[in-house]
Formats: C-alpha cells, sequence, structure tokens
C-alpha cells in the first residue's frame, strides 16, 4: 500500500481534532468517563454526522475500493481518538469497568455509524457536483434515519430502539444492565449490506454492480424479519406472547395465557378501577371515553425482551397504554402509572405530557403529580421525606426540576419524591383546577397567579409543620444518598455482572456469583445496593459463606461512611447468614442488637419476625422464606411442605402468622393466608407490634380480595385504638376506601 495512503490532509486532521476535543468533553461527565454504552451512545450521533460530511467532500475519491478503504481507517482513527481520553481519564479516577466489553460498544457504536454515514456521504457526493450541496444531503439523510425511531417509539410500544446513526438506545434510564444482544449485531449486518449494495450499485460497474443488487436483496429481506431478528419495533412479538385479552368497563387486561399472571388479572382489574376512581377525584377529571391497555408481562425479562424496559414500569399516555410486570395487587405503582394516562388527555402535547416550547417535557410536573396520588409506605408520607430531604441539605433546586431539565440530574429518589410534595401542596391548597392547567402547557403564573418562587415559599412554610424526628432524619440519609445513575461509577457494568451471575445461577453453576461479585465490587467502589444484592443471590443458592465474605469484604474509606442505617442493613443480612448457617445463637445476639438501636423502627416487622423465630429451633424452610433467600421458582418448593406441616398441627401461632403472611404476596396463596393469619391472630399468642400490624393490614388486603369486605372492614376496624404514624394512617385509609367501595 502506497505511503500516501497513511498521509492525512488538513481536513483529515481536522476530523481527528475535532474527536479528540469530544473525548476530552466526556471526560468531564461522569457517565460518559468510560469505556461504556452512554459514550457509545454519544459518540455514534457524533461520527455519523461528522463522516456524513467527510464522505460527501471526499466522494470515494481515488476509486471506490481505495476512498472507502482510506475513509474506513479515518473513522477508526478518529473514534479511537475520541476514545483515548475518556479511556485515560477513567484510568486515572479508578472508574474502570469493562474495557473489552467498551470495545464492543464502540466497534458496533460510534465505529459502525461512523461507516454508515461515510457510505452516505460518499453516495451524496457522486449524486451532487457540488461539495456544499452533497454535505447538506448527507446531513439530512442521517437525520431522517432518527426518523425511524421516533415512529416507532411513537406507534410502537418499544422504548430500546436499534438505529442506524446511534446503535443502541436500551430503553428505561433505570435499568443499568445494558447488554450486547443478538437484535443489535443483526442492525449492523442489515446496516453494512445497505451501504455496501448502495456504493456498489452507484459507482460500481460490472461484476459490482450484480454484487450490489445481491447485497441488496439481502437488505429487503433482512428488514422484513427484523420484527423477528429484534431490530425493528412492532406489535406482532408483544400480542404473539401476551394472548390473553380481558375486557372490564375502562380497560383491556394483555397476559400470557396459562401463566402466573392469570390468576391476578380479575384482582388487577379491580385494583385499577380503584385507583382510577381515585385519580379522577384527586384532579377532578371527566370520565375517560376510550379504554386504557394494561400489558402485564410474567417476568422483567419477558417485559425487557418484549419492549425495552425490564425492570421499570412505563406508561406510554399518548398510546392509552401501561405496561407492567409481577404488580402486587395494593401497592402504588398502579396509581402512579395509570396518573400519566389518565391525564393526558389534558396536556397539550403530541405524547400527552406537559412540555415546554411545544416539544420539552416538565418531568417535574409529570412525575410529581403521579407521586402525588400514591401513598406512602410504614415509614413517612411524602411531605416527611420531603421535610427530612430539606433539612439533611438534600433539597434539589426545584425550580430547575419544576420548569427544566434538571430533573435529570437528580437521583429518582430525591426527585421524584420533593416533586410529589409539592404537587400534593397543590393540589391540597389550590385544588385541581389549576393544576390541571399547568399540566396542560399553562406556566405556574398563568395557572396559579403567581411565579413559581412565591409557590415554592408557601410550600416551604407547609413543610416547616411536618413533624419528623432524628430517626426520620438518619433514615433519609440513607435513602437519599443513593447518586444518579449519571454519576455513579460503572453501574452499567456493575448491573451487568449481577444479572450474568443471576443467570449462571439459573444454568447450574452458582459458584459464578461469588467471583462476579467481587468483579462488581471492584468496579463500582464496592456500592452497598449491589453488594447487598449479590448477598441475597448467593443466599438463595445456600451460599453462605461466600454470602459472608462477601459483606464482609474490606471497603475503602471509614466504615461510618455508610450511614448508620446502611450499617444496619448490612447487619442484618450478616446476621441473616448466621441464622441460616444454623448458628442460631450468634444470629439472636445479633438481632437483639439491632432491635435496641436506632435503626429497628426501618427494619420494622422483618427484624421483629427473625427476632422471634430464632428463640426456638424452626425448619429451614422458614428462615429461607422470613430472610428471603429464595428465587422465585424456589418458593413453591419451600411453602408446599410448611402447609402439609401445618395440616398435623405442627406449627406455632408465629409461624402460621409467617407462612401467612409469605403467601398473601400471591392471589394464588389467598384462600390460605386468610386461613392462617386470622387463625394466628386470633389464638391469643402475643406478636410484636410491627408483627401484628403488618398482618392486619395484609389480611384486610387478602379479604378484599377475596370478596370478604365485611370480614376485611372487621379487620380495619380494630385499628380504632391503635398509635399510627402519620403515614400507616394513610395507608389505612387506603384500605378503608378500597374495602367500602
Amino acid at each position: 500500500m502506497p505511503v500516501a495512503f497513511f498521509r492525512l490532509s488538513r481536513f483529515e486532521w481536522g476530523v481527528i481534532l475535532l474527536h479528540i476535543l469530544v473525548g476530552v468533553g466526556c471526560c468531564f461527565v461522569p457517565v460518559l468517563r468510560a469505556l461504556e454504552y452512554p459514550l457509545s451512545l454519544l459518540l455514534s450521533l457524533f461520527a455519523s454526522v461528522i463522516f456524513a460530511v467527510a464522505g460527501a467532500v471526499s466522494k470515494g475519491e481515488g476509486g471506490l475500493a481505495p476512498g472507502m478503504g482510506r475513509l474506513a481507517v479515518l473513522v477508526v482513527a478518529a473514534v479511537l481518538a475520541a476514545v483515548m481520553p475518556v479511556a485515560v481519564a477513567s484510568g486515572m479516577s479508578g472508574a474502570v469497568c469493562e474495557p473489552a466489553y467498551g470495545l464492543l460498544f464502540i466497534l458496533l457504536g460510534p465505529v459502525c455509524s461512523g461507516w454508515m454515514g461515510a457510505a452516505t456521504g460518499v453516495v451524496a457526493g457522486r449524486l451532487f457536483r457540488r461539495p456544499l450541496w452533497a454535505a447538506v444531503a448527507a446531513v439530512v439523510a442521517v437525520a431522517a434515519s432518527l426518523l425511524i425511531p421516533l415512529a416507532e417509539f411513537y406507534w410502537t410500544p418499544s422504548v430500546r430502539f436499534y438505529g442506524t446513526c446511534f446503535g443502541l438506545y436500551h430503553g428505561a434510564v433505570y435499568d443499568e444492565a445494558v447488554f450486547v444482544e443478538l437484535p443489535y449485531l443483526w442492525l449492523r449486518l442489515w446496516n453494512l449490506c445497505g451501504a455496501a449494495a448502495l456504493l456498489l450499485m452507484l459507482t460500481g460497474w460490472g461484476w459490482r454492480r450484480w454484487v450490489g443488487a445481491a447485497l441488496a436483496v439481502c437488505w429487503v429481506v433482512l428488514l422484513i424479519a427484523g420484527g423477528h431478528l429484534g431490530f425493528v419495533s412492532g406489535r406482532a412479538a408483544l400480542h404473539k406472547t401476551l394472548t390473553e385479552t380481558t375486557t372490564t368497563p375502562g380497560f383491556i387486561i394483555h397476559s400470557s395465557a396459562g401463566k402466573k399472571t392469570v390468576a391476578l388479572v380479575p384482582h388487577l382489574a379491580e385494583d385499577l378501577a380503584f385507583r382510577a376512581a381515585q385519580i379522577v377525584a384527586a384532579f377532578s377529571l371527566p370520565e375517560r371515553a376510550d379504554p386504557i391497555h394494561i400489558y402485564l408481562y410474567d417476568s422483567a425479562a419477558q417485559k425487557g425482551k418484549l419492549m425495552g424496559a425490564g425492570r421499570t414500569s412505563i406508561a406510554k399516555p399518548w398510546l392509552g397504554e401501561l405496561h407492567i410486570h409481577t404488580h402486587q395487587v395494593g401497592d402504588s405503582l398502579i396509581a402512579h402509572e395509570l396518573t400519566h394516562v389518565m391525564l393526558a388527555a389534558h396536556a397539550d402535547s403530541l405524547l400527552g405530557v406537559p412540555v415546554t416550547w411545544g416539544i420539552v417535557p416538565r418531568p417535574g410536573i409529570i412525575e410529581g403529580a403521579a407521586v402525588a396520588v400514591e401513598r406512602g409506605s410504614h415509614l413517612l408520607t411524602v411531605h416527611q421525606w420531603t421535610r427530612a430531604m430539606r433539612d439533611i441539605e438534600k433539597m434539589p433546586d426545584m425550580e430547575a426540576i419544576l420548569e427544566g431539565l434538571g430533573f435529570w440530574r437528580q437521583s429518582g429518589s430525591l426527585a421524584y419524591t420533593a416533586c410529589g410534595s409539592f404537587v400534593r401542596f397543590l393540589l391540597d391548597t389550590h385544588g385541581p383546577g389549576p393544576f390541571v392547567k399547568l399540566y396542560g402547557g399553562a406556566t405556574f403564573l398563568e395557572a396559579y397567579g403567581r411565579p413559581i418562587a412565591d409557590l415554592l415559599t408557601q410550600w416551604n412554610g407547609y413543610l416547616d409543620s411536618v413533624k419528623v424526628t432524628e430517626g426520620d432524619l438518619e433514615l433519609a440519609r440513607f435513602v437519599f444518598s443513593r447518586k444518579a445513575v449519571f454519576d455513579r461509577r460503572c453501574p452499567y457494568a456493575g448491573a451487568r455482572c449481577l444479572v450474568r451471575g443471576a443467570r449462571k445461577a439459573l444454568a447450574g453453576r452458582p459458584e459464578a456469583i461469588y467471583p462476579l461479585g467481587l468483579q462488581a465490587m471492584t468496579m463500582t467502589g464496592q456500592q452497598f445496593s449491589l453488594r447487598s444484592r449479590f448477598a441475597r443471590l448467593l443466599l438463595a443458592w445456600g451460599r453462605q459463606s461466600e454470602a459472608l465474605n462477601l459483606m464482609t469484604f474490606e471497603r475503602e474509606g471509614p466504615e461510618d461512611s455508610l450511614g448508620l442505617t446502611a450499617q444496619a442493613a448490612r447487619d442484618l443480612l450478616i446476621a441473616d447468614v448466621l441464622w441460616l448457617s444454623g448458628e442460631d445463637e450468634q444470629a439472636r445476639t445479633a438481632y437483639e442488637k439491632l432491635a435496641t438501636g436506632n435503626s429497628a423502627r426501618w427494619l420494622g416487622y422483618g427484624l421483629e419476625l427473625r427476632r422471634s423465630l430464632s428463640q426456638r429451633p424452626v425448619p429451614v424452610q422458614f428462615k429461607r422464606l422470613v430472610i428471603g433467600a429464595y428465587v422465585s421458582s424456589q418458593r413453591d418448593g419451600l411453602v408446599k411442605p410448611l402447609l402439609n406441616i401445618h395440616s398435623g398441627g405442627y406449627l406455632s401461632a408465629l409461624q402460621q402468622l409467617v407462612l401467612g403472611l409469605i403467601l398473601s404476596a400471591r392471589p394464588s396463596g389467598w384462600e390460605n393466608s386468610a386461613r392462617l393469619l386470622s387463625e394466628a391472630l386470633a389464638s391469643g399468642a402475643s406478636f410484636a407490634a410491627t408483627i401484628q400490624l403488618e398482618a392486619r393490614f395484609r389480611l384486610a388486603l387478602v379479604l378484599w380480595g377475596l370478596e370478604r369486605n365485611e370480614d376485611a372492614a372487621r379487620v380495619l376496624s380494630s385499628f380504632a385504638d391503635a398509635s399510627l404514624s402519620p403515614a400507616e394512617k394513610e395507608m389505612l385509609a387506603d384500605l378503608v376506601a378500597r374495602v367500602g367501595r
């Protein structure tokens, strides 16, 4: 190859320098400071545009093969030039994730997208004589390719997309385990076939045109098969899997026939009707004419495969669709997602959400409305969480997250909670009318007659009256300490390790979990939540010693940097390992220590159950159920033997109650759950107050699900003289409204 091939023109040096500057800029953004999926997404868009211009200017000069060969080498050189500053910065900061996997993202992302852009530019250069017109045409063609995923997003259920320019957009922000999967490879094969066909047919001659025609046929075949291969979004695969359709007033529920969700559908329909009535009342909405489609998936994995969002529930308000998985009747998920859909008719935008300038979403308003209708946990109300957030100086800039896109710069727990508290305050003090106007596109001044600053001052004055304790503040320090996905170290690599561990365990190789856990700890800076999820996974496969080793693995920095509540969660898991290993006395001592500490309230009835059961010998199945040391496929194998033992009268009242609580999680176990919980509570046995409270709440919900509303009402009436926290009072009011409906 002649030496001149390697000599770069000024234009080519400019392209490489531009890529270097972009790479340096990425070093200042935490989520881009690693060879990972986010960097690939950004560089793919950049490279496709730049090399569309480069291809248009060069026109494949020197003959097609030499010209395209030179452009191909330039693409690789430029992408590597952008990657090198990032690689150096990640090494210096200690955030080296999975470099080999990261390079795979780079190869399939910016390298392939750069080649596609260059090919588009070369074709434009041959069609237009003037370089300027050719460059404009090439850039327009690249930009137009983005219309395909936009159309898929708008008209299909999907939120994960494969595109020529950006490569892969994985979907939900909070789903961190992003893999290179087979559909991505099919996309790139389809891209290469199309680019090669265009180049050979437009610029080749003789046999080359015949090869180009053959590749064009391959391109068409792959496009037709794209839905089956996974890189083209649609509804066919979804409706082929979720074949069961249940129609109720206002809703159409799609589920898998013969799967575990079948038993849930009738109860989900009741839950939907109840939540819809709550939302109508909260926002004074008129009755909706069109039915809402509910897509109920069997698992997060099935949901991720069919539409892109695995762990994250999704609403598409403009389509009137909810996509959820393994919903538990009575939780707040339905209320949250249903709010998005039911308010869509009042939003003046194509997506059915409030926007600024006709196009930019206002996520603070969108999510604030959904959180405002939720009713909390045993612990704190949304106002108490927000007051605690403010007192520990974690309150975000509310104007930025309500009026702009600053919402996404905060962790989900901070942004969602604060916006939910503010919107609930607006609804309670000003009524729903002004807020519906705000949701429809009005400014705060137009909707409320005063600027947002005045409303925030009013809200802060209300928060001053909300009571929180020192214990509440400590819990808030733990809950709100988690960084946003974009600010965490190697979140995608750590999450991938966890998924790999679960997959290998299910495939009969649980010994692979521990090494993957150590790898994840090293990459993520030993992130506590990831560490505990790995430890629970190890316990599910009976690997107690490895779980203990992982939880006591040497941390970076002082131990108290965890926070008191996080330390308690860690100590609870270590005690669970001891208990499951047969070290009952040591476990009991650890549980007693936790029960007398500041975090006992936050650990709640789960700690009380462990503490009570550890006082006497219990079957190992009970231990595994109580501490969650199982995967869903193992659950029935643990429960059935215990039901057989109970039929012989060998379980204590506490053991009956524990089994009843476990069975209350699924409608298929509600008959047994109601019987076990009722017998245990009526036995006269003494239970800790937190256990009593949880058991009565669960029993009332189960009785409601069994359509025994009178019995459920009697259970709820037993709370009349109970000393309940504000959050528990909210839960009680929610249950009373549900039962009395």
